[in-house]
């Protein structure tokens, strides 16, 4: 089978979650001797050590990250020249399947492109970025967004979310006039969320599948009208942890570990803000991107922190389990409703309990009370009671990998392929009752 895979990064520079997950199913699913080819929205390097020799891959769309200036706002979600380059590359590679994993910064005409040739159309939804272009239903300042509200509430994010001035120098000192109409409640639609919607709604009437690695992902969205006939739950898999040795017994100052930076929308503000009101030492490893300004700010924040704070920097998905063997407890602080959360995953292999929001299906992972301790959403003085909680029981808790057939990668491209096949047999069923009609 000839499978194409879509998305707007294959590289883990940013350790991104969709990005990780296309890469181990296209891993899995060369290793069940299909041919996948990758296409990535953002550039590739000449050679992977990552991935496997029989996947191939390429840069076929274009490079966003060069900035490119567009006249119309639209165009960062409907580029023409991606849609051309892509519609050659599917003529050219003939896929039997085209499976898009994620379509920021892409076109979902894409989706229409692919139906033209007549190919079966996968999409895998790793997070809200269908219905907010933000892709984790957070404003502008990181308030909680319930919805679009039929473009209503998006005009304090739009137009546009992140890149309007570089992107968009037509419009000028229009962003600022209507996202300041909008923060003083006047109501107003935008224009450019409304365009959008309808774009993605219109493009998903020509999806064969809807895939969602959760329960709660898949709910918000066939609650807003996106859904085809084949949805369906497919976890995302993980290779496995690695063999490391692991200290099963916690010493006298447990060792508490973070995967996410200095992005605000993971929460690191409230996980020091935790940390400040806990009265017991501890030590937190801080691993991700961290921006020296930021991390500067933050520092100053801990000028009473009994627990020492260590931040990190960047880290490599390779060097996960390595991290983690050193760790007795995880934390998630995430500010946003995490839809899936790898790390939450990958911390439960490597038998490291983890401590996640009451809201979000990140709490789904595991065991509430055993291996799953969670804290009320947002609120730092409930996390440093749970933290709190961790310590003083941390003997009584134990530190025991957990293997579920589902977290596996071949497990998830072996879900994948069953539904590959259901969706080429029925358009095989349906080409032969329209040739059978006529």
């Amino acid at each position: 089978m000839k499978i194409l895979i879509v998305t707007y990064d294959t590289w883990d520079t940013a350790l991104n979650g969709a990005t990780l997950v296309c890469r181990y199913l296209a891993e899995a699913l060369a290793r069940r001797k299909h041919t996948v080819r990758i296409v990535a929205g953002a550039a590739a390097p000449e050679k992977s050590d990552d991935c496997e020799s029989t996947i191939e891959q390429y840069e076929l769309i274009y490079n966003y990250f060069a900035r490119r200036r567009y006249q119309r706002p639209e165009c960062i979600y409907d580029d023409p020249q991606q849609l051309s380059n892509f519609e050659r590359g599917l003529k050219a590679f003939k896929p039997d399947i085209v499976h898009f994993n994620h379509l920021e910064f892409l076109s979902p005409r894409m989706i229409l492109k692919a139906r033209e040739q007549g190919c079966p159309t996968v999409y895998t939804a790793h997070d809200y970025y269908l219905i907010c272009q933000q892709a984790n239903l957070l404003t502008n300042g990181y308030q909680l967004c319930e919805g679009p509200g039929c473009g209503i509430k998006c005009g304090k994010c739009y137009p546009c979310s992140k890149h309007d001035r570089d992107l968009y120098p037509s419009l000028g000192h229009l962003s600022l006039l209507l996202r300041f109409a909008a923060s003083r409640g006047l109501g107003m639609r935008s224009w450019i969320y409304e365009k959008r919607m309808d774009l993605m709604r219109n493009c998903f009437r020509s999806l064969a599948a809807l895939v969602s690695p959760s329960h709660y992902l898949l709910q918000k969205l066939n609650a807003l009208g996106l859904k085809t006939n084949n949805d369906t739950v497919i976890a995302n898999g993980l290779p496995g942890p690695g063999k490391v040795e692991q200290d099963d017994q916690i010493g006298n100052v447990p060792n508490f570990v973070y995967l996410g930076g200095t992005r605000k929308h993971k929460g690191i503000q409230l996980l020091l803000d935790a940390f400040q009101k806990m009265r017991y030492k501890s030590n937190l490893f801080i691993y991700g991107y961290s921006d020296p300004l930021a991390v500067m700010l933050l520092k100053k924040r801990l000028h009473n922190c009994r627990s020492k704070i260590h931040f990190m920097g960047s880290f490599s998905s390779r060097n996960i389990d390595k991290i983690l063997a050193n760790m007795d407890f995880h934390i998630l602080p995430s500010i946003w409703e995490e839809t899936y959360s790898l790390v939450v995953v990958e911390a439960l292999m490597g038998g490291i309990p983890s401590i996640v929001p009451d809201r979000g299906a990140a709490k789904d992972n595991g065991d509430l009370g055993k291996n799953i301790f969670t804290f009320e959403f947002r609120n730092s003085q409930a996390l440093a009671a749970v933290i709190e909680h961790v310590i003083e029981n941390k003997h009584r808790i134990p530190k025991r990998p957990i293997q579920k057939q589902e977290w596996n990668t071949d497990a998830m491209a072996e879900k994948y392929e069953q539904l590959y096949i259901a969706l080429l047999n029925d358009r095989t069923r349906k080409t032969r009752a329209s040739e059978g009609g006529s």
